[in-house]
């Protein structure tokens, strides 16, 4: 089965353990590769510390200790003082179930945006401490919550594992960590852990640069620059957050090294210039995947070899990796990376396989109309079901809020069928909601009334919305079509609600739309 979207599922089983034998980093390892959803409690003594996941990603944490409350932490940062934090708690208790930073924004004690800022910060210094933790206990238990909105945050697993170590001292535990100094590294194979995005300072840079198949550990910490805790702290770090691997063969292949150019890293004194492009080929992307075939996906042909096809995997994936997201021009299309993401997951894993890649061939030979690019769809019916997947899709956006995408693919629905009404009408209702396009939107609600004459629902819609734009005369003229096109007490309301007391006067006059004239003039014959 073609699994486009991830969908919700019960949740993984728990683990636990203790510091002593699985470090932190780890830890959040395999909690960002498994994709966990749910809490991490780090304990030891009376101490504990709570970090929130969603799809591998740290999103909130928590503390037992006093200092690194939020309350505590604001005063200590000299945002808040002792007498405004004792009358805003007092206020919590007044109304129970209201979280300390809802309660300073909405009482005018912080703006928003230093409580954000603030959170992230104690958040981060909750994080980062408990990596000096050596020993004591961890557990993950699994959830199917949804965290509170107001106190998520969006922080790259891959960045918080390489800053947590960069933050400890250089000792001797790194280059034990290491282990045999003639084992080799590589760039990571899965695509999830080699494509993570993540700022590297020039050090951190050229030793990923190095890793090559072949290169031994020993011989790596040896040209790595600074000295030798320091090299094999930098290589701890990239091995914790996946991005490298232990090789498991002995081949003398030298195999793609890690940098800018081939992997989703930023070097600090390198800052990636932002790219338009990019986002663009993104959100396209996405909106086209309900019909986009695994060989439009992947950018390979149809006779494509094996070897051509994990290439244009490897590829696709560096564009669309979920950790782009954090990158400043990607930035709120976690959404559509995540999802373009695991398509190519499910494209690639089918068309490696020869048995299910030749029953996904007859597939798309059986049904030739339905999978296609937006390119190549030139034919008459494939045009019309290139139509109908652009508004399946984008009454769903719809449903999500996300009108400029919805109209984005209901124009190019009208584009592909343009005397379907039911098309024009949706997109003219989407168009309403943006002010730059309040002309186009009308526009297209009265060529709907055009190309379906009969419905009395869209020139009912239409009536009010011309009213509601100041267009009087022309909403007057609709409510009245819509009286005679659909009489009833729905296109009644309509007219008393657009012709107001004219409407009244015209029935004391006997001057009824011909609708009413009409059914008068049938019960007099009759």
């Amino acid at each position: 089965m073609d699994k486009q979207f991830p969908t919700s599922a019960r949740p993984e089983p728990a683990f636990r353990g203790r510091l002593e034998e699985v470090p932190l980093p780890e830890i959040l390892r395999r909690i960002f590769l498994e994709q966990r959803k749910g809490t991490l409690t780090l304990s030891r003594e009376d101490e504990e510390r709570r970090l929130f996941f969603e799809k591998g990603e740290l999103r909130t944490a928590t503390s037992s200790r006093e200092a690194q409350r939020i309350g505590s932490f604001l005063k200590r940062r000299g945002r808040i003082t002792e007498e405004d934090l004792s009358w805003a708690l007092q206020q919590i208790v007044r109304q129970s179930g209201s979280r300390l930073g809802k309660t300073l924004v909405r009482e005018g004690l912080l703006p928003r945006a230093v409580i954000d800022t603030e959170m992230k910060r104690l958040v981060e210094e909750i994080v980062f401490s408990a990596f000096q933790w050596d020993s004591g206990e961890y557990a993950f238990e699994a959830s199917t919550e949804v965290l509170d909105p107001d106190i998520a945050l969006s922080l790259s697993t891959a960045a918080i594992i390489v800053e947590g170590i960069r933050r400890l001292p250089e000792t001797p535990v790194f280059r034990e960590r290491l282990g045999d100094g003639h084992r080799v590294l590589r760039l990571a194979r899965d695509p999830m852990s080699r494509y993570q995005y993540l700022p590297l300072t020039p050090q951190e840079a050229y030793v990923l640069s190095r890793i090559d198949g072949v290169l031994e550990v020993d011989s790596l910490l040896s040209i790595a620059g600074g000295t030798r805790s320091v090299a094999s702290k930098v290589v701890y770090a990239l091995l914790s957050c996946g991005l490298i691997e232990w090789k498991t063969d002995r081949s003398p292949r030298r195999e793609t090294q890690g940098t800018p150019a081939t992997i989703n890293v930023e070097v600090a004194s390198e800052p990636a210039a932002p790219s338009p492009e990019h986002a663009g080929l993104v959100h396209s992307t996405w909106r086209r995947i309900d019909w986009l075939s695994h060989y439009d996906l992947l950018a390979v042909s149809r006779d494509a070899s094996a070897a051509d096809i994990r290439r244009a995997y490897f590829e696709r994936s560096r564009l669309f990796h979920p950790d782009l997201a954090h990158r400043p021009d990607l930035v709120g299309l976690e959404r559509e990376l995540s999802a373009v993401f695991d398509r190519l997951k499910v494209a690639h894993d089918t068309l490696a396989d020869p048995a299910a890649r030749a029953e996904y061939d007859r597939t798309l030979d059986d049904a030739p109309a339905v999978v296609f690019s937006e390119d190549t769809a030139a034919d008459p019916k494939a045009q019309r079901q290139l139509a109908e997947n652009n508004f399946d899709r984008a009454v769903q956006l719809i449903e999500e809020k996300d009108f400029f995408s919805a109209v984005e693919l209901l124009r190019e629905a009208v584009r592909f069928a343009p005397d379907k009404a039911e098309y024009r009408f949706r997109l003219g209702e989407v168009e309403l909601k943006n002010e730059k396009w309040i002309a186009r939107g009308l526009d297209n609600m009265r060529e709907a009334t055009r190309l379906a004459p009969s419905r009395g629902d869209f020139l009912r819609a239409t009536a009010r919305a011309l009213a509601a734009h100041g267009r009087q005369s022309d909403a007057e003229m609709y409510a009245r079509r819509a009286s005679e096109a659909d009489p009833g007490p729905e296109s009644t309301a309509v007219f008393d609600e657009i012709c107001g007391s004219g409407a009244g006067k015209r029935r004391e006059t006997g001057a009824l739309p011909r609708a009413g004239l009409f059914r008068r003039i049938l019960r007099k014959r009759e």
